[in-house]
């Protein structure tokens, strides 16, 4: 019995450090990345330009006019949200 406990914990211990050493090198990962693009950059704008997170595009487009026939619910909504901000 005591044969059975201690494999189930080694066995548990075994998954904990695989799972453990994926979350580190997905960590390190990322800091090689960050290092990479600090040593690749000319000055503290070119490091700026890489690092700064990519915003996604909006599909919507700004327009002073808005025909109320012809704009969805949703549509008005959006561009009376976009105008209060």
């Amino acid at each position: 019995m005591a044969e059975i406990i201690s494999i189930i914990i080694l066995g548990i211990l075994v998954i904990a450090q695989a799972v453990e050493r994926y979350f580190f090198s997905q960590h390190m990962t990322k800091q090689l990345e960050q290092c990479m693009k600090a040593v690749m950059s000319r000055n503290i704008n070119d490091y700026l330009t890489a690092t700064a997170e990519k915003s996604p595009k909006s599909d919507f487009t700004e327009n002073d006019e808005v025909d109320l026939n012809e704009a969805s619910d949703e549509v008005f909504d959006k561009f009376i949200k976009e105008q209060t901000k």
